[in-house]
């Protein structure tokens, strides 16, 4: 997993930087001793030059930068790169409001980053490794290894479940749905029906 900082403070971006690897380091855990901090970026035309490069799960983004501000840059990352998680870093309480129509996963204070930096880096990392859950499936000829988060929904049909995903393309499994459901995370899906399973995040509104 690959964590990026904007921000043309080039001292505070530092600090972070610092701190957020010191907190994973001497880990135990494969999943946390994967992490990459990758170098401060001064601007968001740097980061999202290194956004088409790789990818990153999570952005920290300063707010009032020169050449693109947050907001603005919150908006592209949004629209070509929808599976980064943003984190607003703000001096400034007065952005909170208007950061809310960009959809950041989290917020942190640039004057409370001793105190509130750990708590905050617990909840990504509960949130990355829930992003990458995956279940094995079983088609006609093979078996597929498939991330949660990609399943739009799932539906009963007979003695097969069919896995319906973001993309468009359905995978039809040998197996009742009951059979999967120990394996889906209890976060993300939600039971509507007997013969469905839908991911509460392509829920658009209920009747």
């Amino acid at each position: 997993m690959t964590f990026a900082i904007c921000d043309d403070n080039t001292s505070y971006s530092e600090m972070l930087f610092q701190k957020i690897n010191s907190c994973f380091q001497n880990t135990s855990d494969s999943f946390l001793s994967s992490l990459i901090v990758l170098p401060p970026y001064k601007t968001g035309n740097e980061l999202l030059e290194a956004m088409r490069k790789q990818h990153v799960d999570v952005v920290f983004l300063d707010i009032g930068m020169p050449e693109i501000d947050g907001f603005d840059l919150a908006k592209i990352i949004n629209k070509q790169f929808s599976n980064s998680m943003i984190v607003f870093v703000f001096a400034h309480n007065d952005y909170v409001y208007d950061s809310f129509d960009y959809s950041p996963t989290y917020f942190s204070r640039k004057t409370k980053t001793d105190e509130e930096l750990e708590n905050l880096l617990l909840k990504l990392i509960a949130k990355l490794d829930e992003n990458h859950l995956k279940i094995i499936v079983s088609t006609h000829d093979k078996d597929e290894v498939v991330i949660q988060k990609d399943i739009e929904y799932l539906e009963s049909s007979g003695n097969y479940t069919l896995f319906h995903l973001i993309s468009d393309r359905t995978i039809h499994c040998r197996g009742a749905l009951h059979n999967f459901e120990k394996d889906l995370s209890c976060n993300r899906f939600v039971k509507v029906h007997p013969a469905f399973y839908v991911n509460k995040e392509h829920i658009k509104f209920v009747d």
